[in-house]
C-alpha cells in the first residue's frame, strides 16, 4: 500500500525531471503545450514518463471528502517555499527553482470539469497547471498558463482506482502565483472572447510613439487573461501584456497594420481588425568635411550632399558654424556652406536636415582649427643668436639651449610662462672657446641639462644646471675627447641616465652613457658604426622596451641607416640597417617612438623632399615603405618628430619659400597626412627646428630665422 507521503516523494520525482527538461531541452513524453501566439517565444517544455515510479495511492478513500471545492490552502501536500495565506496559496519560485502545491479533490462521473481559481501576474518565469494521469503514469501538464483554468476531465484518466482526483500548480524559475480555490464542476460552457482595438494617433514622423488600447474586447463569459499584440501585421507576436493599453514605439518608416489577439481563461482568442499606422521616416544627415584640420581664417566647405530621405526629400539644411550647439546658419535646399574658420580649437559642426513632411536629423563633424603665435625669443639679440636650438619643457616653462654665433657661446634661455609668450634673458652656459653647436637640451635628474660639441677642440662636452629652472650652471665636462668628435650629436635619458649619439670624424657613429643619474660621470664610448663616413645627424630614442636607438646617415652611401641596442644600457647592439638608400637621403634624422614602434622624419638631400618611415615591429626589426610627405620645391630640411596627442607631427623648414612649416598625421601611425602648413611667414626663417609639447596638449617650436635669430612658435 502506498502513502501520502510516497505519493509527494512520486509528485517531486516528477517536478525535478520538468526541472531537468527545462534546463537541458531533453526529449519526453507528455509534452507541454505553449499558450497559442507564443510558439516561437518559449522553450518545448516536456516530462518524462513516469512508469517506472510508485504507482498512484490506491487506498486513498474519496468517501471522506463531501465538498466538491477546497480552497487555495488546503493543500494535500506542498513545496516549503508555497505559503498559505487563508483562504489561497501563495506559490513565489526563485530563479530556476519550483514552487508548486497538490490538491486532492473526490472524482465523480458527474463533475466533469475543474475550475482552478488564481492569479497569475505578469513576470518573467512560468506556471503550469498539471493532472495526475492514471492510464499513462504520467502528470499530464498544461501551459503555461496567465490566468485561472477551467479543465475537462475524463474519469478513466483521471480518477485513481479510490476515486481521488489530484491536481498541481507549478511555479517556476521566479514565477508566482496565488490559487484561491478549486472546483469541481458537472457542466461548463466557453465563448471565445472579441478583439477591438484603436490607436489615437495613426500617422506622423519617426520615431512615433502610439498607444494601443483594447479596452474595447469583451469575453462574453468571463475575462480576458492577456493581450498578445502584432506591431506590423507580419502574423507574428511582438508583445505580450496582462494590461488592455499598451505603447508602442515605432521607430523605421513605413505602412504597419497592428493587431492584438485577446485571450481568456480557458485558452480561447480572437483576433481584432487592423489598425493602419502610418510612420514618416526619418532622413539621414552626412556632414563632411574636406580636411578635418585646417589653420584659423582658412574657407571650410560643409557638405552635406550625402544626406538623404528613403520615403521623400530634404528640403532644408540648418548648420551649425560656430560649435556652440545651436543651429545659426541655414543654406535653404543647398546641400553645401562655405564658412571662415574664425575660431581656434576643436570645434563640433552640426548638420540638420528637414525631409517634406517636416522629419529632421542631426550629423555632427569635427574639426580641428589651429592657430600659432610666434615670438623673438630675444629680441636684441639679433641674427647671431639662435642656431643649433634644441628645445624643452623645464619646470613647466619651455626653454631653449641654443649657439650665439657672434660669442661662439652655448646660451640657455627659459620662458617666463607656460605658454612661451614671454623670455627671461638669455644665460651664457660654456664660454670660452667655440662652444655650443649641435646643442641638446632634456632634464637629467630634475635639472636642465646641454650636450653640446666643442668647435675648438673637437669635443663631446656636458653641463648640467644646479637648479630646476636653469639659473646657475656648473662647469662643464669633456665626454669623449680622442679629436674630431661629438658633433651631430641627440641626448636622452638611457635606464634613468643620461646618454649621447654623436658622430665621430675617424671612428663613426658613437655612444656613450653616464655612470650616474646627474651625468656627473660617464662611461666608455662605443662605436657602433665605423664603415666609411658615417654616424652624422644622430637622433637618440628609446624603444617600448626601454632599449636605445639611433637614427643616422651614413655619408658614404648617401642612406638613412637605423640601429637598436639589446639591453637598456645600451651595452650592446645589433647590426645597423639601412632604411633609405635611393640617392642622398637621411639628412637630420628624428627618431621618436610612433604608436609603440620606431619612427623617423628626415631629409632627402637628393630630391630636396621631406620624408617620413615607420618600423612594422616594436623592435625596428621591420620597416615600412618611406613616405614623401612635402615635396613642393627644396623642403623638408631640420625635421623635429613628435608624437602630441596620439599623432605624429613635424616641423620643418622650406627653403624654397623660406618659411617655417608643420605637418600632422590624421591617425595614430601616420600612414595619412594632413596638407602641411606655414608658420611663420617671415622671410629666411624656420632652420634648425626643435618641437615639444606644452600645456594643454598643444605644440611648439623653436627655430632660427636669419633676419632676427631665434624665434618661438606655439599653438592655440
Amino acid at each position: 500500500m502506498l502513502t501520502k507521503d510516497r505519493l509527494l516523494s512520486w509528485l517531486i520525482a516528477a517536478l525535478l525531471t520538468l526541472l531537468g527538461a527545462c534546463a537541458d531541452g531533453g526529449r519526453t513524453t507528455g509534452e507541454l503545450r505553449p499558450a497559442p501566439g507564443l510558439a516561437n517565444q518559449l522553450p518545448s517544455l516536456h516530462t518524462d514518463n513516469l512508469s517506472s515510479l510508485p504507482a498512484l495511492p490506491l487506498m486513498r478513500g474519496a468517501s471522506d471528502l463531501t465538498e466538491s471545492s477546497v480552497d487555495g490552502d488546503s493543500t494535500y501536500a506542498r513545496s516549503g517555499n508555497a505559503m498559505p495565506a487563508s483562504p489561497a496559496l501563495q506559490l513565489a519560485a526563485e530563479a530556476t527553482e519550483l514552487s508548486w502545491g497538490i490538491w486532492e479533490l473526490p472524482a465523480s462521473g458527474e463533475l466533469r470539469y475543474l475550475d482552478i481559481d488564481m492569479t497569475v501576474p505578469e513576470q518573467a518565469g512560468s506556471v503550469y497547471i498539471a493532472l495526475a494521469d492514471y492510464q499513462s503514469g504520467s502528470w499530464q501538464l498544461d501551459g503555461p498558463v496567465f490566468s485561472g483554468r477551467v479543465l475537462e476531465l475524463d474519469p478513466d484518466k483521471h480518477a485513481s482506482p479510490d476515486n481521488a482526483l489530484y491536481a498541481a500548480v507549478i511555479a517556476y524559475d521566479k514565477a508566482e502565483a496565488t490559487v484561491q480555490k478549486l472546483s469541481l464542476l458537472a457542466g461548463h460552457s466557453n465563448t471565445a472572447p472579441s478583439a477591438v482595438l484603436e490607436a489615437e494617433v495613426v500617422s506622423g514622423n519617426a520615431p512615433l510613439a502610439v498607444e494601443l488600447d483594447a479596452s474595447g474586447s469583451t469575453d462574453p463569459d468571463g475575462n480576458i487573461a492577456r493581450y498578445l499584440w502584432d506591431w506590423d501585421g507580419d502574423g507574428l507576436v511582438d508583445g505580450t501584456s496582462y494590461s488592455a493599453v499598451l505603447q508602442h514605439t515605432y521607430e523605421a518608416g513605413g505602412e504597419f497594420a497592428a493587431t492584438v489577439t485577446v485571450e481568456d481563461a480557458d485558452g480561447a482568442s480572437g483576433t481584432s481588425t487592423a489598425v493602419n499606422i502610418n510612420v514618416n521616416g526619418q532622413p539621414t544627415a552626412v556632414l563632411s568635411l574636406a580636411d578635418s584640420e585646417v589653420q584659423k581664417g582658412d574657407i571650410v566647405v560643409l557638405n552635406g550632399s550625402l544626406s538623404s530621405d528613403s520615403d521623400g526629400s530634404i528640403v532644408l539644411y540648418e548648420w551649425d558654424t560656430d560649435g556652440d550647439g545651436s543651429f545659426d546658419a541655414d543654406s535653404g535646399d543647398s546641400s553645401t556652406l562655405n564658412i571662415g574658420a574664425g575660431t581656434a580649437g576643436p570645434l563640433l559642426l552640426q548638420l540638420r536636415v528637414t525631409d517634406d513632411d517636416g522629419a529632421t536629423a542631426v550629423d555632427t563633424a569635427l574639426l580641428n582649427v589651429r592657430g600659432w603665435n610666434t615670438v623673438n625669443v630675444n629680441l636684441f639679440g639679433g641674427p647671431d643668436h639662435g642656431k643649433h636650438c634644441s628645445l624643452a619643457l623645464v619646470n613647466g616653462f619651455p626653454a631653449i639651449s641654443y649657439y650665439r654665433e657672434s660669442t661662439a657661446d652655448l646660451m640657455y634661455v627659459r620662458a617666463t610662462d607656460a605658454e612661451g609668450s614671454s623670455w627671461g634673458n638669455p644665460i651664457a652656459v660654456a664660454t670660452p672657446s667655440d662652444q655650443g653647436q649641435f646643442s641638446s637640451l632634456l632634464v637629467v635628474n630634475g635639472n636642465p641639462a646641454i650636450g653640446f660639441w666643442e668647435a675648438t677642440n673637437s669635443n663631446l662636452r656636458y653641463v648640467r644646471s644646479a637648479d630646476p629652472d636653469g639659473t646657475v650652471w656648473a662647469p662643464s665636462i669633456t665626454v669623449d675627447a680622442p679629436g674630431l668628435t661629438g658633433s651631430y650629436l641627440s641626448m636622452a635619458l638611457v635606464h634613468d641616465n643620461p646618454a649621447m649619439s654623436y658622430h665621430d670624424s675617424a671612428l663613426g657613429l658613437r655612444f656613450v652613457r653616464a655612470n650616474d643619474a646627474n651625468g656627473s660621470d660617464w662611461g666608455t664610448p662605443l662605436s657602433l658604426d665605423s664603415v666609411g663616413i658615417t654616424g652624422g645627424y644622430t637622433s637618440l630614442a628609446l624603444l617600448s622596451t626601454g632599449y636605445p636607438a639611433i637614427s643616422y646617415y651614413d655619408a658614404s652611401n648617401g642612406d638613412l641607416r637605423f640601429i637598436r641596442a639589446t639591453d637598456q644600457d645600451g651595452t650592446a647592439w645589433v647590426a645597423p640597417v639601412t632604411l633609405d638608400s635611393l640617392g642622398d637621403t637621411g639628412v637630420n634624422t628624428s627618431l621618436a617612438l610612433v604608436n609603440g614602434n620606431p619612427a623617423i622624419s628626415y631629409y632627402d638631400q637628393g630630391a630636396d623632399n621631406l620624408r617620413y618611415i615607420r618600423a612594422e615591429t616594436f623592435f625596428g626589426s621591420i620597416w615600412g615603405p618611406p613616405q614623401t610627405l612635402d615635396s613642393i620645391g627644396d623642403t623638408g630640411d631640420y625635421p623635429s618628430l613628435e608624437v602630441i596627442n596620439g599623432f605624429p607631427a613635424i616641423s620643418y623648414h622650406d627653403a624654397t619659400s623660406g618659411k617655417l612649416r608643420y605637418i600632422r598625421a590624421t591617425d595614430a601611425n601616420g600612414q595619412v597626412w594632413n596638407p602641411s602648413l606655414t608658420l611663420d611667414n617671415a622671410t629666411s626663417t624656420g632652420e634648425y627646428t626643435s618641437m615639444c609639447m606644452i600645456g594643454g596638449g598643444r605644440h611648439a617650436i623653436c627655430y632660427y630665422d636669419s633676419n632676427s635669430g631665434l624665434r618661438y612658435a606655439w599653438e592655440f
